[in-house]
């Protein structure tokens, strides 16, 4: 599948100091997303890299999908530091 959105983030929670979830509502994505399939995401602030990460999906209810993300380096940690209501694309 290729499609191109925008989305904004819905919520944001901190699992542990490693880990944290993002989740963005989009009917249209949801209706084609499950479990385990990757998204190419970048949060849409310019102070972040150009470049998407491949993120898989963690969980898809209804028109919610959610990312699970380990802190590892300065791009998921850039996603750490979003909040509700921050675009991605």
């Amino acid at each position: 599948m290729n499609l191109h959105k925008q989305a904004v983030l819905s919520s944001i929670e901190n699992i542990n100091q490693s880990y944290f979830t993002l989740t963005v509502e989009d009917k249209e994505v949801a209706e084609l997303s499950q479990a385990g399939l990757f998204c190419q995401i970048r949060p849409r602030s310019s102070s972040f890299p150009r470049l998407r990460k491949p993120i898989s999906i963690y969980d898809v209810d209804g028109d919610h999908i959610r990312f699970m993300i380990k802190r590892i380096g300065a791009g998921t940690q850039g996603f750490a530091q979003l909040r509700s209501g921050d675009a991605i694309d």
